[in-house]
């Protein structure tokens, strides 16, 4: 199942605002984040990954940052989750080319 604006925003309901008034840009970003995802690499997790990579990038943008999830560090909490999926992914996709 491809993620959509409307799927998107039902996972990530704090983007729902930027969603009404901008859904063009909010496309766009998860059209990119499709772009950047391996489905053969993610397997059932593809749309969780561009999900939180979509999350990610509009966080980081000035429409994101009302909802001010970006971290001292410069770190949002998409990253972080992103950064744990995709090494359970590799790990698991080493473990199966093993």
């Amino acid at each position: 199942m491809a993620v959509t604006v409307d799927s998107f925003v039902a996972s990530h309901p704090e983007f729902a605002d930027v969603a009404a008034q901008h859904r063009d840009m909010v496309a766009t970003a998860i059209a990119d984040a499709a772009a950047e995802t391996d489905a053969t690499v993610c397997g059932a997790e593809t749309d969780r990954v561009v999900r939180l990579r979509a999350a990610d990038e509009l966080a980081r943008s000035p429409f994101g940052a009302q909802v001010k999830l970006v971290d001292d560090e410069g770190r949002t909490p998409y990253e972080k989750s992103l950064e744990r999926l995709v090494q359970r992914i590799g790990l698991t996709h080493r473990t199966v080319l093993e």
